[in-house]
């Protein structure tokens, strides 16, 4: 629901200190927790069985992960908005809305763990193996919805937890709310992702009455939930008026031109999965909570198409990216702030992915990927300025409507940049010493090196047992 304050509340400024602790500190450890999960994920789609026999749930998890994203940035935006104006001060107001907000988000997860499901089979089975497994087709929609629905309403409950209790110790929601949503929901829904498609795959000869049993439940589940957020009235404005599944479907399809346009380079470089995930979960994370900061302040100031400065000139969207760094405001400062965290930032996950994985980089491509990084980030905050104001003219709110897009055009810059990298130092042989940049491997796997070691011995051994055989023939002869 769009707010119409008639008296802007009034809210403590935040101090430049307060706003570079507040954002660089979830930011750095949100890092941390999504290089995590890379490595976890890559463990498991090597050691599960269930990962080694279908192979569409290898598929499933980056586009389960890449949908629920963008519902959990736009929930803790939403609360994130609701905190800051005042509207979860009183405790009617707070259960009305945090019910109607989880029912809302349990709807939305089981759509888009259908849509997940439905996307990983028609490119695992229509595109790749031509064929049509009923049961596999079956355990990868059950595993998702299930996924989506547990790990979408857990972490709902700790997002609003999270913000209450920011709220209470005087620290901005928006700040903090995102990036801890989005580490905490990529790792939650890995493990669930296991744990669910185990289970499921170890009851095989009982799966299809299990399926149904779920698909019935879930089915009148989201039926419910959606009926209740559209009665609710904090929510059923966003469902009766907002186009609240555009953005959502904006957001795939850039995905979509995103996967075919680089598809060819995830395929010629072994390492540029490695390092897409870190440069594009790190920017979409600054992204989104600067989206949140921008639309919590139109909410505190401004009634909805309307953004007259205090000067009462309409304040201008198209403006350039110098003016909405060097500015004055809370917006500008806290764009100032953000990139200069790109660098410290990026410069430790850099080191942590060289511990963890083994990744050797040349300064070459060390000064490269922070200059593009920075790039990235800098041109996404400007648009993500000029959109989140666009929605606001438009009577669309922000907190629901600018993130997904702006998420999903952060993961196409950012990738962009990092194939002209990757491409322009394959030329010149500059970006990883001592190892063959292009090459072929699994985008969620790492370098497997006791897989190797076992193949060495085993031709070791199948050499040896054929030398045994012709020393046994030639003393039979002698």
């Amino acid at each position: 629901m769009l707010a119409n304050p008639q008296v802007p509340v009034q809210r403590k400024n935040e101090s430049d200190r307060a706003i570079a602790f507040q954002i660089f500190i979830p930011f750095v450890l949100s890092g941390f927790v999504t290089i995590g999960t890379g490595i976890l994920l890559a463990y498991i789609d090597q050691n599960a069985t269930v990962f080694k026999k279908v192979n569409a749930t290898t598929i499933l998890v980056p586009a389960l992960l890449g949908m629920k994203g963008n519902l959990e940035m736009t929930l803790a935006s939403r609360i994130s908005t609701k905190a800051n104006i005042g509207n979860l001060d009183t405790t009617e107001d707070f259960w009305s809305m945090i019910k109607a907000n989880l029912a809302l988000i349990e709807c939305q997860a089981i759509v888009v763990g259908f849509l997940g499901s439905l996307a990983a089979l028609i490119i695992n089975e229509a595109i790749e193996t031509q064929t049509f497994n009923l049961d596999h087709a079956l355990l990868l929609c059950t595993s998702s919805l299930v996924t989506a629905s547990i790990v979408h309403f857990t972490l709902g409950a700790i997002t609003i937890c999270v913000i209450y209790y920011s709220r209470k110790c005087n620290i901005n929601p928006d700040n903090v709310a995102i990036p801890i949503a989005t580490s905490l929901g990529d790792l939650a829904s890995v493990l669930v992702i296991f744990l669910s498609t185990t289970l499921l795959y170890s009851a095989e000869e009982n799966l299809r009455w299990i399926a149904t049993l779920i698909f019935v439940g879930l089915a009148f589940l989201a039926v419910f939930c959606f009926r209740y957020a559209k009665c609710n009235e904090h929510t059923q404005e966003m469902l009766k008026r907002d186009w609240w599944w555009l953005p959502m479907m904006v957001a795939i399809a850039i995905n979509v031109i995103g996967v075919f346009v680089l598809q060819k380079t995830v395929k010629k470089f072994k390492r540029f999965a490695v390092f897409q995930t870190v440069i594009n979960g790190s920017c979409s994370n600054l992204v989104a909570v600067q989206a949140s900061k921008i639309s919590t302040f139109l909410h505190e100031h401004f009634q909805p198409k309307l953004v007259d400065e205090e000067s009462g000139n309409t304040r201008r969207i198209c403006i350039s990216l110098e003016q909405s760094l060097c500015g004055i405001n809370i917006i500008s400062r806290t764009c100032r702030f953000i990139l200069a965290m790109v660098l410290p930032g990026h410069t430790i996950f850099l080191i942590f992915v060289y511990i963890t994985r083994r990744v050797r980089m040349s300064w070459a491509f060390f000064t490269s990927y922070l200059i593009v990084a920075g790039l990235q980030v800098g041109i996404m905050l400007h648009v993500a300025y000029v959109i989140t104001h666009v929605l606001w003219k438009l009577k669309f709110d922000p907190d629901t409507s600018a993130i997904p897009p702006l998420t999903a055009l952060a993961d196409l810059v950012g990738a962009g940049f990092l194939a002209l990298i990757f491409n322009a130092l394959d030329i010149t042989d500059a970006a990883f010493p001592g190892d063959d940049l292009s090459g072929t491997e699994n985008v969620t796997a790492t370098v497997a090196p006791a897989a190797a070691q076992f193949k060495n011995m085993t031709i070791y051994s199948q050499n040896k047992a054929k030398v045994l055989r012709v020393f046994a023939i030639s003393k039979e002869v002698n």
